[in-house]
């Protein structure tokens, strides 16, 4: 079930990049949407970045057992920790 909704997150972030490539207005959306909230936009960012370090760390474990700087922490841990943190930040404050 994790496996299948990594391969859901990384198939909307491909099409929104390749929208993005592909289409100037996509990206004139994408730009006018980052404009109107970027506390949002950065916090969505870093959320779906969190995400790919969990799930890639667990899938791949060659990426996911390196040690994030010299923090004693494995980047799926990181990733796992900081993902889960900004779910519950989504319960307390209107996105």
């Amino acid at each position: 079930m994790g496996f299948l909704a990594f391969c859901l997150l990384f198939g909307l972030v491909v099409h929104t990049i390749w929208g993005a490539i592909k289409s100037k207005d996509e990206r004139a959306k994408l730009v006018a949407e980052f404009n109107e909230a970027p506390m949002k936009a950065i916090f969505v960012m870093v959320w779906v970045s969190a995400a790919f370090m969990f799930f890639f760390g667990i899938f791949i474990p060659v990426l996911g057992e390196e040690e994030f700087f010299d923090t004693g922490l494995e980047i799926w841990k990181l990733g796992g920790l900081v993902f889960f943190g900004g779910w519950v930040v989504t319960w307390f404050v209107k996105l």
